[in-house]
């Protein structure tokens, strides 16, 4: 088996791979983003594969108060164990939790202007390539 055991799919757990694998895998990051621990763990490697090949993960931790139910809902879409009903990547930026949180930013997107950092003291940047020597 190939991955680390946090991410894998249940597909892996039975030794396929196709990139069903990889919309699982952006699933369990997404859910990591939002709480900070992975969705599916255990002390033992047998317990954590256990747990995904059951899809078996809750939102029932103070964690998840703050969270949205769409953001929820999409989870519960992407980390779902019969790949042909689990949302795919391109499916789930469609999704309205999404959707709501990238719309704003686009139409900031072009008003963003990140500031240059300063060189730190005592560095200056060279005036032109003629003046580094190799």
């Amino acid at each position: 088996m190939v991955g680390t055991p946090l991410y894998v799919s249940p597909e892996i757990l039975m030794g396929k791979y196709d990139k069903t694998c990889d919309d699982w895998s952006a699933g369990v990051i997404m859910y990591i983003l939002l709480v900070g621990y992975p969705p599916f763990y255990g002390t033992t490697r047998a317990e954590i594969f256990r747990r995904i090949d059951k899809a078996e993960f809750s939102f029932s931790s103070k964690e998840w108060t703050d969270v949205s139910e769409d953001a929820k809902d999409l989870l519960r879409k992407i980390l779902v164990v019969d790949r042909k009903k689990r949302l795919t990547v391109d499916q789930a930026l469609n999704h309205p939790w999404i959707i709501k949180h990238t719309s704003k930013n686009r139409s900031n997107a072009s008003a963003y202007s990140p500031t240059p950092k300063e060189n730190p003291p005592g560095i200056t940047e060279p005036k032109n390539s003629s003046s580094i020597s190799l």
